[in-house]
């Protein structure tokens, strides 16, 4: 790559805004709460969908700080709401991944997060989809062995219909996982876009930006 390349992607670089630490923090909680809003409404009105990253999706636009507040806190707020055991932190991996996944693409593709379009959703999509079905078997099929942890409504009915079948655990687990994840992230990567969207015409967080010169 010759030096004006380089110049080139370096302006492209610093045209990504950036927003203040403090601002980050506070997205990521509001976001993590949101996620939170969402998951308590599915105890009462269940769908065969995750629906828990729409809002880390919104942080993680915004930067890593707040994706990575919102992905994590989610888990932890959720696991004590539900009363659930400290093994269920794990999934905040596969909410932890979508954050870097987003903030590598955004980098990779020297786009501003506004600059998104129908193309780098699905391309999102595809990649956030096919690495966190992955991800979710992994997960699944180690605390299976260790704390013989129950699959997930989403796909758990798939899952059981695939053992009868004596195939292994971990196939098993991955295959429900990729219809579920492309309709989930699809809806995901594009609500939390739009939020983002949206939030970046108010006037106040436009001011909080910050472009390096």
């Amino acid at each position: 790559m010759t030096q004006e390349e380089n110049q080139i992607n370096q302006t492209k670089l610093n045209d990504i805004p950036k927003y203040p630490l403090i601002f980050q923090i506070i997205i990521g909680l509001v976001c993590a709460l949101l996620n939170l809003a969402l998951c308590i409404i599915q105890d009462y009105y269940p769908i065969p969908l995750f629906m828990d990253t729409v809002f880390t999706v919104t942080a993680s636009l915004f930067g890593a700080v707040g994706g990575v507040t919102a992905a994590f806190l989610f888990h932890f707020l959720s696991m004590l709401v539900h009363s659930n055991p400290p093994s269920d932190l794990t999934w905040s991996i596969c909410s932890l991944t979508i954050v870097l996944i987003i903030r590598l693409y955004l980098r990779k593709r020297n786009i501003k997060q506004t600059k998104l379009d129908f193309f780098d959703m699905l391309l999102l999509l595809i990649i956030i989809a096919i690495i966190i079905s992955i991800e979710g078997a992994v997960i699944f099929t180690i605390l299976r062995a260790l704390v013989e942890y129950r699959e997930t409504a989403q796909v758990r009915t798939f899952y059981l219909y695939l053992l009868r079948f004596d195939i292994p655990v971990f196939l098993s687990a991955f295959i429900p996982r990729i219809p579920v994840n492309l309709l989930d992230k699809g809806i995901c990567v594009t609500i939390g876009l739009f939020c983002y969207k949206g939030l970046c015409k108010i006037k106040w967080i436009q001011k909080l930006e910050i472009r390096q010169q």
